[in-house]
């Protein structure tokens, strides 16, 4: 059987709760434990402050992020 690798914009469209695209195949992940969720809080908290004070972009908690195209790479926080 031969596997179809996803590109990031179908695996964008998956109705995944976690998950990320390594080589265009879909790994689960593991839910992150409360004190990933407290340490990301203050990583955003504090550069969301150093952005407004520079206003040298925006900052976001969730999201996936396109490392490489062809297979494609997803990673999440």
């Amino acid at each position: 059987m031969v596997k179809t690798r996803l590109t990031a914009e179908e695996f964008f469209a998956l109705p995944l709760e976690r998950g990320e695209l390594v080589d265009g195949e879909v790994r689960e992940e593991r839910p992150p434990k409360p004190e990933h969720g407290r340490i990301a809080g203050e990583v955003f908290f504090r550069i969301r402050l150093w952005l407004e004070e520079t206003r040298l972009g925006v900052a976001g908690v969730e999201g996936g992020f396109v490392l490489r195209r062809d297979p494609d790479r997803v990673r999440s926080p």
